[in-house]
């Protein structure tokens, strides 16, 4: 199972069981009360920060 690019699984309870890798690239999984996986293969959980630099004035 792949969530990615700004995706959202969001809830109060989540339960998420996959046979395979479970990735969330960039994506978003959020719970109120309690989450549960069960992931057969790999969790793979990755993401990306954009860091704005500022201008130099002289």
């Amino acid at each position: 199972m792949t969530n990615q690019n700004g995706g959202v699984i969001a809830g109060d309870y989540v339960q998420i069981g996959t046979q395979n890798d479970l990735n969330n690239l960039g994506g978003t999984l959020a719970a109120n009360s309690a989450m549960q996986l069960d992931v057969g293969g790999d969790l793979n959980n990755l993401y990306h920060v954009k860091v704005a630099r500022p201008k130099c004035i002289s």
